[in-house]
């Protein structure tokens, strides 16, 4: 019998810790795998749960109580069935973590019918004061549902989902990323009514809601169209705060590179700075922030994208073909956008201010001029990336969908510009809280100025990433 270490049996080495136990790394990463898999599927759910609940609430809109419940479980259900289609491994668990993370951050909408219902702002109850007595019960039983729902969801998904689903390289903070992107929009979708509907002013205080803990006003005071807008307002950003911290911690607690660390905690920044700049608007009432506000809407909107498609590429290839003369282009045109993004930003909140600012009319003649030199760009720039047809086979294709796509958003873009300016010629200034009901909400107005506001994130967020893949692929050239 042997008694040196070399000649103990393997299993007896792993036991005393000379060989780790050859399990313990993949036991650790399904468990990684499992939190990571419930965080995004969570909020995923939550983000289209949200959007479903805006639809259903809008004022003169509003469906029945028990058809909003049933659609919001219905959305949770349906995503939440993506746990099983997405691992084998203990898929119920995922569902019910993934519910239970979908439950949490719907709490933040659940407040709003947790309070009393009071009739005007007059009775409304400060801070956190006026939640039903009842709510004990409603949260955890809340909570229990989204968790039970989750689970069956998974493990429904799990018997329909085909074999060979699992895949130990699935990056699930790319997915998260992803997730951030999409959560995104809406928020610059209701930000853009907000501003063209003049309901920027429409709720008087912040952080709270006419003295209300945000999260805690009451449904029942959200019938005027403009407070509606401007609280939703509010909570969608706060659902896009909250899910850039989560996407912030999962890349700091992950192996990632210190580029994509420093990334991440920018977001973060850029995203507290942007919520800073939209209180400041309401409490200080002046239009300048409102214009930083918006610009930094559709810049962190723009990083997000690239952020997330970084995650989610690829190793650059060395021996693809060099991007040539498109390279500058994209440098030059993302700073083109940029700064037709600074003119319309400025024009949308200064033309609408109550106070005589000097050069608005120059603004807009400015915006207007330059549209003309962003579209050229874009079509000279997206017409590089493509190639010519001779070259398209050894052209990425994701260059090439980025160049296409380029000239059909800018184009789309140009035409909603000109009618944005012929239907909000006569914009006056936004009405108070105490001024709500003396004008309705120019329907035609809004929905024309906000597609072209979100159509113009897209075309920054498309700059954005035309101008990152000619960074990755000198890169990779270099080191090729």
């Amino acid at each position: 019998m042997r008694h040196s270490l070399n000649g103990l049996p393997r299993s007896g080495a792993g036991i005393i810790g000379l060989h780790p136990a050859p399990n313990m790394n993949a036991d650790t990463n399904q468990t990684a795998n499992i939190i990571h898999a419930a965080l995004t599927l969570g909020f995923l759910s939550s983000v289209l749960m949200w959007c479903a609940w805006f639809l259903t609430h809008l004022p003169g809109h509003h469906a029945p109580a028990a058809v909003t419940g049933v659609l919001l479980l219905v959305v949770m259900s349906a995503v939440l069935a993506r746990a099983g289609l997405a691992t084998s491994h203990r898929p119920w668990l995922v569902g019910l973590l993934a519910g239970l993370t979908c439950g949490l951050v719907n709490l933040l909408l659940l407040g709003s019918v947790l309070v009393e219902q009071p009739t005007s702002t007059a009775n409304l109850s400060p801070g956190t004061s006026g939640i039903r007595p009842d709510a004990v019960i409603l949260v955890p039983g809340f909570l229990l549902l989204c968790s039970v729902l989750g689970a069956i969801a998974a493990a429904a998904g799990s018997r329909l989902a085909r074999t060979g689903r699992d895949d130990p390289q699935r990056d699930w903070v790319a997915a998260f990323a992803w997730v951030a992107v999409i959560a995104t929009i809406p928020v610059l979708l209701i930000g853009g009514i907000v501003t063209s509907a003049d309901a920027g002013l429409a709720v008087p205080d912040w952080p709270g809601s006419y003295g209300a803990n945000m999260f805690l006003y009451p449904l029942a005071l959200m019938a005027d169209p403009r407070i509606f807008l401007e609280h939703t307002h509010r909570l969608f950003g706060s659902l896009i705060g909250l899910t850039t911290l989560v996407l912030c911690l999962q890349a700091l607690f992950s192996r990632r590179t210190m580029l994509i660390k420093g990334w991440a905690i920018g977001l973060l920044v850029l995203v507290i700075v942007q919520g800073i700049m939209g209180g400041l608007r309401i409490v200080e009432q002046n239009p300048y922030f409102g214009a930083l506000h918006g610009v930094t809407a559709q810049v962190f909107f723009a990083l997000v994208v690239a952020f997330a498609a970084v995650l989610a590429s690829k190793k650059a290839d060395p021996n693809q073909p060099p991007f040539g003369r498109a390279g500058p282009m994209t440098a030059i045109w993302l700073g083109c956008v940029l700064l037709q993004l600074v003119f319309g930003a400025m024009y949308r909140h200064l033309s609408a201010s109550d106070q005589e600012l000097a050069g608005v009319g120059h603004i807009l003649m400015s915006h207007i001029g330059f549209s003309f030199v962003v579209l050229i760009l874009a079509v000279v720039t997206g017409s590089m990336l493509r190639g010519k047809s001779g070259e398209n086979e050894s052209i990425p294709q994701a260059r090439i969908r980025v160049g296409k796509s380029m000239i059909h958003v800018v184009g789309l873009q140009f035409i909603l510009g000109w009618a944005a300016f012929f239907f909000s010629r006569n914009r006056g200034t936004p009405p108070t809280a105490d001024e709500l009901s003396a004008e309705q909400v120019p329907l035609v107005e809004t929905l024309v100025t906000m597609a072209h506001q979100l159509n113009g994130a897209f075309v920054l967020a498309l700059a954005t990433l035309a101008f990152g893949m000619w960074i990755v692929s000198r890169r990779a050239g270099q080191r090729g």
